[in-house]
């Protein structure tokens, strides 16, 4: 090589060198700001609503047998939405789609 085709790969190294730190720099900033934003965004004043079922409690599972709780009826839930709203799901012959969901 060159000495002016070293120099000019010298200089274009460089140059993807030095966004390097730019980049990390913009990203932690917006790291920060993100999480001060979710800070001051967050509702402390959350309310539940009162929730009541009736229905037998399912029959212990065990895993050398089959499994005796299917075909068992669903439970009823009462409860007061947000809003205040009575909220129910009743056995009252339509069928009903329940997905449960939690994270710990």
């Amino acid at each position: 090589m060159r000495n002016e085709e070293l120099v000019a790969k010298y200089k274009s190294r460089k140059k993807k060198q030095s966004l390097l730190p730019i980049a990390l720099g913009a990203l932690g900033a917006f790291v920060v700001l993100a999480v001060v934003a979710t800070m001051l965004s967050t509702d402390e004043g959350t309310v539940y609503g009162d929730v009541s079922l009736e229905g037998d409690d399912l029959p212990v599972y065990t895993a050398t047998a089959s499994d005796s709780a299917v075909g068992l009826a669903f439970p009823e839930i009462r409860g007061v939405g947000f809003d205040g709203e009575a909220v129910a799901i009743t056995d009252d012959g339509r069928p009903k789609l329940l997905i449960n969901l939690a994270h710990w």
